[in-house]
């Protein structure tokens, strides 16, 4: 029989569990057509174990920030006074929440306008109450739609009524609040570049630099069963269609995608980067035989 190393690419992103595979056919007489030296497979897997992380450890830094998070949202509801450095932390740590956590594009924070916060959904899913938002892009018309928990709802509302009002006196523009831009700058501007914001907010708190688009790569190499990947898929998607943006059509699957995000990342918490151990060789060459035998 013979195999394509590359069919082993899509199938194992690991190299030296490939490598084991390979090292199974060739003694098993079959033939891989394609296959790697050694070395590059070596340098491949340094690549992988140095790139590769858990959904959880895609969002360390909302933890490591969490506490001075939480202690900013409550002296902006006693209307206790907020530095600038707070308000600047607290604006950053909301981007971080939609990138990295719920694994939405930068477009979507720069996108989304006041009047779609306030149009938000509430709905109830096996995790309790959820607001769906459904967010507009600009050039496409693509709709993307965000579920946030209870807590996240309040977190947004304390930046919409507490520090963006803040921000906005600090504009001499003309404002047309509708379709104002929901995240602006400590200068009332719209964000242009919500990815610059993350990189320098998990620089502050000191931990390894993720981006959306490596959070979302990392979110789709996780475990789990293909029913929930449909899930997830169709929650991430943004959708064509207008009626999504006027969610008229039914939000319980954008809730359910949300809900596999958030048990993924919350039963990867105490998992570390995948190695070679993670897989043994055994189950390894049953994954092969069922694909492929």
């Amino acid at each position: 029989m013979v195999v394509d190393y590359n069919l082993l690419e899509v199938m194992l992103a690991n190299p030296l569990d490939r490598l084991t595979i390979v090292h199974w056919l060739e003694e098993t007489d079959h033939v891989v057509t394609n296959k790697k030296s050694v070395q590059e497979i070596a340098t491949q897997h340094a690549t992988f174990i140095t790139k590769k992380k858990t959904p959880a450890e895609c969002t360390t830094v909302l933890n490591a920030a969490r506490v001075k998070f939480l202690e900013v949202f409550r002296k902006a509801n006693e209307s206790l006074p907020i530095s600038s450095e707070e308000q600047r932390w607290y604006l950053y740590y909301l981007e971080a929440l939609f990138i990295l956590k719920h694994m939405q594009r930068p477009a979507v924070v720069r996108n989304m306008t006041v009047e779609e916060w306030c149009r938000r959904k509430v709905e109830h899913g096996s995790h309790g109450r959820m607001s769906v938002i459904g967010i507009k892009e600009n050039k496409t018309g693509a709709v993307a739609t965000i579920c946030l928990d209870e807590e996240e709802e309040a977190w947004m509302n304390t930046y919409y009524r507490h520090i963006r009002s803040v921000f906005l006196k600090n504009s001499d523009r003309e404002i047309d609040e509708e379709s104002e831009r929901f995240f602006i700058n400590s200068s009332g501007l719209p964000i242009i570049n919500p990815s610059n914001d993350i990189r320098l907010f998990q620089k502050r708190n000191k931990v390894q630099s993720v981006s959306g688009r490596q959070a979302r790569k990392d979110l789709e190499m996780s475990s789990f069963s293909s029913a929930h990947k449909v899930l997830v898929e169709e929650y991430l998607t943004h959708s064509a269609a207008a009626e999504k943006h006027q969610l008229l059509k039914t939000t319980e699957t954008d809730t359910l995608g949300n809900e596999v995000i958030s048990d993924i990342i919350n039963t990867t918490g105490a998992e570390t980067s995948t190695t070679h151990d993670d897989i043994p060789e055994s189950e390894a060459h049953q994954m092969f035989e069922i694909a492929f035998l």
